[in-house]
């Protein structure tokens, strides 16, 4: 007989480092503070462990799990010293960024995630063509982040007058620093997210407008972005 416990292991084999609000949804175990005892329980263990991403939120890898490695560009600090079989995780606050990618084993299949940036190149003119996250989505979850895009226009001052793939878009200083790793990983066709207060997610290489909106989640419809990323 499956119990609860072995759902919720089967779901972190399959999506490591789920937080309990995505844990109580892909393992279908309610309501989510059993989730949280669970696991809890299995932290005391030694089955898991518990860490603290970039968003605040805790999320929950098994220390036996080797499927949750190289998410370059996020920051994770643990609630208590990495288990020295974890994957390491790349940050971008303390890599050389020129380097960046080749900091981790296997690019090939590493999702790379970075953050938008405030500063924006104009690109006057440009209409650039190229794949589209919503492309890569099952349809339904293509369809409310379309939604949740469509949504966000108005309060995040879109203009798609011209269109520019993201990379190229952001101009802060992550994107000057980092210019020969980010074309790198065009060139490469590597897995780049980028996290855009207009856009929630997007490929690199996916063309966007000029906006103007700070990166929020609590913007977003809850649990989305987070599905996004695991889809």
């Amino acid at each position: 007989m499956t119990t609860n416990t072995d759902r919720i292991i089967e779901a972190l084999r399959r999506w490591p480092g789920l937080d309990d609000d995505a844990l109580e949804r892909q393992a279908d175990v309610h309501p989510r503070q059993q989730v949280n005892q669970i696991c809890r329980r299995l932290e005391q263990q030694g089955i898991l462990q518990r860490i603290i991403g970039a968003n605040g939120k805790i999320g929950n890898v098994l220390v036996e799990s080797r499927a949750a490695t190289s998410v370059a560009a996020a920051t994770v600090r643990p609630e208590r010293p990495a288990s020295p079989t974890l994957p390491r995780l790349v940050s971008a606050s303390h890599a050389d960024h020129s380097h960046a990618v080749d900091l981790v084993s296997d690019p090939s299949s590493t999702l790379f995630i970075i953050p938008c940036s405030s500063a924006k190149e104009s690109r006057s003119g440009a209409r650039g063509t190229g794949p589209s996250l919503l492309d890569a989505l099952s349809p339904a979850l293509a369809h409310r982040l379309k939604d949740a895009r469509d949504a966000t226009r108005a309060r995040a001052r879109v203009d798609e007058t011209t269109l520019v793939p993201a990379w190229q878009r952001y101009g802060g200083t992550l994107y000057r620093a980092a210019a020969r790793a980010l074309s790198d990983v065009q060139d490469r066709g590597l897995d780049m997210l980028i996290v855009s207060g207009g856009y929630g997610l997007v490929l690199a290489r996916e063309p966007i407008g000029i906006y103007d909106a700070i990166f929020r989640l609590s913007s977003w419809p809850r649990g989305l972005l987070e599905e996004v990323l695991i889809d």
